[in-house]
């Protein structure tokens, strides 16, 4: 199948044609929201957690992946397992595609 064919494809299927990293949801949230993603291709992809500083708190996933929607649900836990505190953080998804940031916002 050509490029433009797949395009086509991929267009009349309904799924879109780009990396998307959603809102999470609820945002705010207490003590669990959900990440929502969408991959355009399979292969390795990264979700992880960031402080507004820029330091890692969490990879809440790693690894191939397949094409499509994808939602992952998270517990607000650092890395070793411990509760975050309030406030303002950043996740991101790192894909060959490329990195897509969006910030939500945790209330204890």
């Amino acid at each position: 199948m050509g490029t433009m064919a797949a395009v086509a494809a991929k267009a009349l299927s309904g799924l879109p044609t780009e990396l998307q990293l959603q809102q999470n949801a609820p945002n705010p949230f207490n003590s669990q929201t959900i990440l929502p993603y969408f991959l355009p291709k399979s292969g390795p992809a990264r979700l992880e957690v960031f402080t507004v500083t820029g330091q890692r708190v969490a990879v809440l996933c790693e690894g191939p992946q397949q094409a499509g929607y994808h939602r992952f649900h998270w517990n607000a836990r650092d890395a070793e397992g411990r509760p975050l505190a309030s406030g303002m953080y950043l996740y991101r998804l790192v894909t060959a595609e490329g990195v897509l940031t969006r910030k939500l916002v945790l209330l204890r």
